[in-house]
């Protein structure tokens, strides 16, 4: 099959333009095309990719001949080959043609004639000007020398945003980001920029040249150029679920990456989601948000509201595909047994997650062997290794939970007298924040969702993840009451809403709806992610300047330990924190206040006697 190339300008940036004939369009073409990462262009009707050697030679590799144009349609016969070390001559630089430069000539050389002066004045005008057009040269060369210092890349549109990639240089991020309407996306490490006159015309002053487009944002008209396009198909291998494609916005592509439910099948480059209505809708919720497209390609009656996964059942189905890939397929036998056993008991997925991770470091350990041929011997010199290389009793203990499971349930040797050692158990006292530490990191976080989740964990005593999977249902505004459920250990609890944090909650309701999460994440809908906190909370700590080694935990830590000093009874502070046992609680009495204030040291009594000097015995030393 014959593809054509062209040199085009799309988005501000030059392209190689793939065109072809429609009889040679089939999905094949289609699926070779996605795999060198080339991207559709309505605007000029042909998939692209950016105008360098490395893309050019993607495309040489995949199609079997080449047929090279300039932006007339003239065939440019010499074409740089596999070995060539430059970027393919797709386009010759000199655009100006022959005819145009003689007409250019023609009139100079009529308007020094008309100018004609004397030799004196001829040359000094002559001095003049070379003199004028050096200095033009100079002053256009140092006008675009820092966006081309900078490698200033304008990709496309996202939303209300340009999307902008350049090189890092103090001076220029922080001009940049003095503009309200401009931020930095560290997750794709790109400047989001409002599209906005304004914003324009202030990274027109930093580089001393117009650099964004004119496409302006308008809630009223979406943009309808290079929509990105969702195609919806069957997924034959399970009719649960159905296979996602997207062709356009790399963005848009990270979005269905992080929805909950999203899984990658490998083989058939495409996303797996659940065949619901409710992932129907989700996926339009997301193209409104996006404007994009989407392409059904779905028989009457196969999304089906049976086929609807559950967060918790979609991370079991991650959780158990990950692990499988972690091991031969020889011992793929014996992690599906301990997988399935640890489901059907109703263990969490982060529980099947640390339990199987154990149990595959003791099969990579004896070289993936039947666990049935060990013996007691060879599994505690296995784990008397361990403990020379694992430095925390409680992650030692975490193995031995593991093999103790899969031993005693999927082996049935719960008769026998097999036994494990188990390490002396540390006993760390947790890390708690003063209530003025607590105050100077609320006030170094400015974003209002991030202190509204902060404040609110430290408020209720809460874990992260209940915090980032509470929703609207959960807070009961007139009885200041949060209802917990299933957190930590299937458990559900009634927890203390601060009567400080209701008009602060109703406020952010209504700068931010939502149906659902109190705090929802970059996708619509669904919950926002624990690493997203636990990052807000580390730099409130560096702003803060604490040194300890506190984490979002510390806020739940803090909590207990100034309620047990302020004289709440330790027993109302157990069901707060929902803990099974007393004594998981009464550790915050080794951190409490109170209790070491009561106590002197027997130094203090001494003070006064110390103080004095001794008095002159008439001894000679």
């Amino acid at each position: 099959m014959e593809v054509t190339l062209r040199k085009i300008r799309h988005r501000n940036q030059d392209c190689i333009g793939i065109f072809f004939e429609k009889v040679d369009y089939t999905d094949e073409v289609k699926e070779q095309l996605r795999i060198i990462d080339a991207v559709f262009s309505r605007t000029h009707s042909c998939w692209y990719l950016l105008y360098n050697k490395t893309n050019y030679l993607k495309i040489i590799r995949i199609f079997d001949s080449v047929r090279i144009e300039d932006q007339n349609g003239r065939l440019i016969e010499k074409v740089a080959g596999k070995n060539s070390r430059d970027i393919p001559h797709i386009v010759h630089s000199s655009a100006v043609s022959a005819a145009e430069k003689d007409n250019e000539n023609r009139q100079l050389a009529v308007s020094a004639k008309n100018s004609a002066k004397s030799p004196k004045e001829e040359g000094i005008i002559k001095k003049d000007t070379a003199s004028k057009e050096v200095s033009a040269h100079k002053a256009k060369n140092e006008e675009t020398s820092l966006a081309k210092e900078l490698k200033f890349q304008y990709l496309y549109d996202y939303g209300k945003y340009w999307v902008v990639k350049l090189h890092f240089k103090a001076s220029v991020k922080k001009q940049l980001l003095a503009k309200k309407g401009i931020y930095w996306n560290g997750s794709h490490k790109v400047y989001m920029m409002m599209r906005h006159p304004k914003v324009k015309k202030h990274v027109a002053e930093v580089f001393g040249e117009d650099l964004l487009p004119a496409n302006f944002y308008y809630k009223e008209s979406k943009q309808t150029s290079d929509l990105s396009i969702i195609h919806l198909s069957v997924y034959e291998a399970d009719k649960r679920f159905m296979r996602v494609q997207i062709e356009g916005s790399i963005f848009l592509r990270e979005q269905v990456k992080r929805m909950q439910q999203a899984r990658w099948d490998k083989p058939q480059n495409c996303f797996l989601l659940p065949a619901s209505p409710a992932m129907r809708e989700a996926i339009a919720f997301l193209c409104d948000d996006t404007a994009a497209e989407v392409r059904e390609d779905l028989p009457k009656g196969y999304l089906k509201k049976s086929n609807d996964i559950s967060n918790r059942g979609m991370d079991y189905l991650k959780t158990k595909e990950t692990l499988l890939s972690r091991v031969p397929e020889k011992a793929q036998a014996y992690v599906t047994a301990l997988v399935e056993m640890l489901m059907a008991k109703n263990y969490s997925p982060n529980t099947v997650r640390s339990y199987t991770n154990s149990f595959i470091l003791l099969l990579h350990h004896f070289s993936y062997r039947n666990p049935k041929e060990l013996k007691e011997s060879q599994v505690i010199s296995f784990l008397a290794d361990l403990n020379t290389k694992v430095s925390s009793s409680s992650t030692l203990s975490g193995y031995i939970n593991a093999l103790k499971f899969y031993f005693k349930y999927v082996l049935k040797w719960e008769n026998t007298d097999f036994e494990i050692p188990r390490p002396k158990k540390e006993k760390k006292l947790p890390i708690v924040l003063t209530e003025e530490e607590i105050v100077s990191i609320f006030s170094y976080v400015n974003n209002m969702k991030h202190k509204l989740i902060l404040m609110l964990i430290y408020s209720a005593g809460l874990r992260i993840s209940e915090a980032t999977n509470l929703t609207w249902k959960d807070i009961s505004f007139k009885e200041f009451k949060i209802h917990i459920k299933a957190a930590k250990g299937n458990k559900d609890r009634i927890v203390m809403l601060a009567s400080s944090l209701v008009e602060k909650l109703e406020e952010y309701r209504k700068m931010f709806p939502s149906e659902n999460y109190v705090f929802e994440g970059q996708i619509k809908g669904q919950p926002y992610s624990p690493s997203s906190v636990r990052s807000v909370m580390n730099r409130a700590l560096a702003k803060a300047g604490i040194k300890q080694k506190a984490t979002v935990h510390s806020l739940r830590h803090s909590f207990a330990t100034h309620l047990l000093n302020s004289g709440t009874d330790i027993r109302f502070i157990q069901k707060i924190l929902g803990h099974s046992s007393i004594k998981t609680t009464t550790i915050y009495t080794h951190v409490s206040k109170p209790k070491y204030d009561q106590i002197k040291s027997p130094l203090d009594g001494m003070t006064n006697e110390l103080d004095k000097k001794p008095k002159d015995s008439g001894k000679k030393p």
